[in-house]
């Protein structure tokens, strides 16, 4: 019911009204159909090739036109302390709640972040299928480290 309640809410709104107010995935039958139609979208305003966009992940606050805020995202494997991640605590939980991430794409040529790594960002916590990965910051020499400790994000469990 809460799934099909969003949807008609949905369907009443422009492509505009995204970019105003956090978008939560989980609300989405398909989330992946979601982020198709927003590059799509980001595609068509910018009047650039689709294949030439990559998706741009940010975890501090970036306004600006094309900017979608994600939320409700769930981490497994480390915790966010600002806009870094770092090791689980012995008492926390092993998955939680992510901070808002700010979503937007860019033109393919334009440089990457050193300091981040790229996380999956699945659609369940089986980590059948991968929507995207989001960039993170972190210090570059423990990117090995967090792929072995198998840190991902979830849209639900």
């Amino acid at each position: 019911m809460y799934k099909t309640g969003k949807i008609a809410m949905w369907n009443e709104s422009r492509m505009e009204a995204v970019y105003e107010r956090p978008v939560n995935l989980s609300s989405f039958f398909h989330p992946a159909t979601f982020l198709s139609v927003f590059k799509q979208d980001f595609a068509r305003r910018k009047n650039t090739a689709m294949d030439d966009l990559r998706l741009k992940s940010s975890w501090r606050h970036t306004p600006g036109d094309g900017v979608i805020t994600i939320t409700n995202l769930l981490i497994e494997g480390a915790l966010f302390e600002g806009s870094n991640i770092t090791d689980c605590h012995a008492n926390s939980d092993s998955i939680n709640v992510a901070p808002d991430c700010h979503l937007s794409w860019v033109n393919e040529n334009k440089g990457e972040n050193d300091k981040a790594i790229k996380l999956p960002l699945y659609e369940t916590n089986t980590r059948e299928d991968i929507l995207a990965y989001l960039n993170v910051e972190n210090n570059f020499r423990e990117n090995n480290k967090w792929i072995q400790a198998g840190v991902a994000f979830y849209v639900t469990c």
